[in-house]
């Protein structure tokens, strides 16, 4: 480091070495090898460049398109209806392909107040009733925070948001679940740091293999017996003993979610839209649940009844029945094109404003 003076003060130069060009091509080398072979080992336990996960900025895409219009069918609800609507079934069945906005662990009341009070919407809204998440307390759902998201969203966001769609179909390993971090904490099994918050092993993994449209469906890797099919059910189990006294307060309200939805319904109608009802199989852990805290005559039925809206209950219809549900709460993707294709007919046959709708359109 060389010294200058002038006549006010000492001024120091930094003398930079020079960079071999070797250096360099080494160090791009290490990254690049890196980057292989994490890449590699990711494709190894299953991730796929055809999932391109899910997030705030993705259901935001599909939102907007109520705003242009484009939304004859939306779907809201939980990940059952996410998971075991096929929209290329569905759009095979009636002419029309639907927008999904369905969100795992979240309640759909949000979201049918959104759309209630859209001038925009005034087609017909398929509601996933999965009564423990309907009836729980709003504030508390997974993605409750998408709605301000698609409000808010800024450019700069909407750019990331391309970028890493354009990186998701080039690299399997951009994937939030099999990160490092999270993978990191997974082989903490006994980590439990915070009361009131899950260890690792408690948490809810990757499930979801999710395409363009927010088509998605159970991940692969979850169908089959095995440690994440046994550790999926596991999650279900440690996440109602955790949460059970929140779901339980939000069941004990019921009275208020109904009186809401029926106001929310009626918004609709009056637009010329129509709601119905569409209430996926579960089974073991989960309908033991059911049964005992959220009896269908106190529950699914009564929305049915005082909304006046069509419903379609997998428990009404032997199509519907003795499909695959390999962690007890979401269709197999192949069962989950059964199921669609059943409940579709479904409103075909029984939904008014559907039939109206395809007559106009010559489907």
């Amino acid at each position: 480091m060389s010294e200058m003076r002038t006549d006010e003060a000492p001024f120091y130069e930094r003398e930079i070495p020079r960079l071999s060009s070797w250096v360099v091509w080494i160090a791009f080398a290490v990254v690049l090898t890196s980057i292989g072979v994490w890449e590699y080992a990711m494709r190894s336990v299953g991730l796929s460049t055809d999932d391109i996960g899910e997030s705030p900025a993705h259901w935001a895409v599909e939102r907007r398109k109520v705003d242009a219009g484009e939304a004859e069918v939306a779907i809201i609800g939980a990940s059952r209806i996410l998971f075991d609507t096929d929209l290329d079934v569905f759009e095979e069945v009636t002419g029309i392909r639907p927008v999904q906005l369905a969100l795992a662990g979240t309640s759909a009341s949000s979201f049918l107040t959104d759309l209630a009070n859209d001038p925009d919407f005034d087609g017909l809204l398929i509601i996933g009733m999965t009564e423990i998440l309907y009836f729980m307390p709003p504030e508390v759902g997974l993605y409750e925070g998408n709605l301000e998201h698609y409000r808010s969203e800024t450019p700069s966001q909407r750019f990331g948001h391309a970028l890493h769609l354009m990186l998701s179909r080039a690299l399997a390993f951009i994937d939030p679940d099999y990160g490092l971090v999270p993978l990191i904490s997974r082989g903490s099994m006994g980590a439990h740091e915070r009361s009131g918050t899950a260890p690792p092993y408690d948490e809810v993994w990757k499930l979801a293999f999710s395409e363009s449209d927010r088509q998605t469906s159970l991940w692969h890797r979850i169908e089959t017996p095995g440690h994440l099919n046994d550790h999926a059910k596991h999650a279900w189990m440690a996440g109602w003993a955790l949460r059970k006294p929140t779901l339980l307060e939000g069941f004990e309200r019921a009275d208020e979610t109904v009186a809401a939805t029926v106001r929310d319904v009626d918004k609709i109608r009056a637009r010329g839209g129509e709601v119905v009802f569409v209430r996926c199989p579960s089974a073991v852990f989960y309908q033991d649940i059911e049964r005992e805290h959220l009896r269908r005559s106190d529950f699914y039925d009564r929305v049915i009844s005082e909304t006046a809206s069509l419903g379609l209950h997998f428990e009404d219809y032997e199509s519907m029945q003795g499909l695959d549900i390999p962690e007890w709460s979401h269709l197999s993707a192949s069962d989950a094109k059964v199921f669609t294709r059943a409940y579709a007919q479904e409103l075909v046959r029984q939904s008014e404003w559907l039939q109206q709708r395809m007559a106009r359109d010559d489907t």
